[in-house]
């Protein structure tokens, strides 16, 4: 009778300072840790799917105070909008309690998503209650500094990074360079078509516009997308030496395409070519 489905699955706690002053600070800060752990491979960060979940510890302090109010943890929240919902019910419950005259306790809470609105789970008074107690087995870890320079240099490029050098090399704009840095499946494509099309920037262009718009109405993945990146630079190639219009690529040569056709051959087949030659049009009009 056990599951031993998620055995194997490894979890990680990050612990912030107390220095979050928002709902959306708290939520730019999930967003920032879901891009990373997908760009690093570590998780798809679907909160929605319990492999990301928030834990947010909510306290109030009278303006110019330095000491921390009495916290309560909201638990398992599990989207963005609830992080930012349940934060800003809980905040404004605590100064009501305040203002009111009454004591906070510091407790455990659950969120109703329905409600919008904080619950009691447990109280918590002292770090008694969580039963702490050490385990012979577990044996302390020491993280040197070499070992983290070590690590460190074995890194991939990290998103902003990226950012900054897709902005530098092709004068896209911030927005346009974080699309494509933060989709990690998006940005391998890029680089697996860059060696192959002629114009860069155009590549680019059509990633972040007509085919995320292509693959968001097949509702695919870039992954699930048939088109080699070889053959869409091939297609751009053709549309930027104005041999195939961009509306005929993209609603009837694409649709064609898999990683066994030839993407000329198949442009030609379906008459999609622009002709230029000025003496097969005359002998036409003639």
């Amino acid at each position: 009778y056990v599951d031993l489905n998620r055995a194997g699955v490894p979890l990680i706690e990050i612990v912030t300072e107390p220095d979050i002053r928002s709902a959306e600070e708290a939520s730019a800060l999930l967003n920032e840790i879901r891009t990373l752990v997908r760009h690093l491979n570590v998780s798809d960060g679907n909160m929605e799917e319990g492999s990301l979940r928030c834990d947010a510890n909510i306290s109030i302090r009278e303006l110019g105070s330095a000491a921390f109010g009495t916290r309560c943890e909201v638990k398992n929240l599990n989207s963005m909008r609830n992080v930012r919902r349940a934060m800003e019910f809980e905040f404004n419950r605590q100064i009501e309690l305040t203002e009111n005259g009454e004591e906070i306790i510091q407790s455990t809470l659950n969120f109703d998503a329905d409600k919008g609105t904080t619950s009691p789970m447990r109280t918590k008074e002292e770090a008694n209650d969580y039963r702490y107690f050490p385990d012979p087995d577990l044996q302390p870890i020491v993280i040197s500094d070499d070992w983290l320079s070590e690590i460190k240099s074995a890194m991939p490029v990290l998103p902003r990074e990226i950012v900054k050098q897709l902005t530098a090399a092709f004068g896209i704009n911030k927005s346009e360079a974080t699309i494509l840095a933060e989709d990690i499946d998006l940005y391998n494509y890029f680089n697996l078509a860059k060696s192959t099309v002629k114009n860069q920037k155009s590549l680019i262009n059509w990633l972040i516009g007509s085919i995320r718009n292509y693959l968001s109405e097949q509702n695919i993945a870039i992954t699930d997308f048939k088109v080699s990146p070889i053959q869409l630079a091939t297609v751009i190639n053709l549309v930027d030496e104005k041999k195939i219009s961009q509306q005929s690529a993209l609603q009837d040569l694409i649709p064609q395409l898999n990683e066994d056709v030839d993407v000329l051959s198949k442009a030609e087949q379906l008459n999609l070519l622009i002709v230029e030659d000025n003496d097969e049009i005359l002998a036409f009009i003639s």
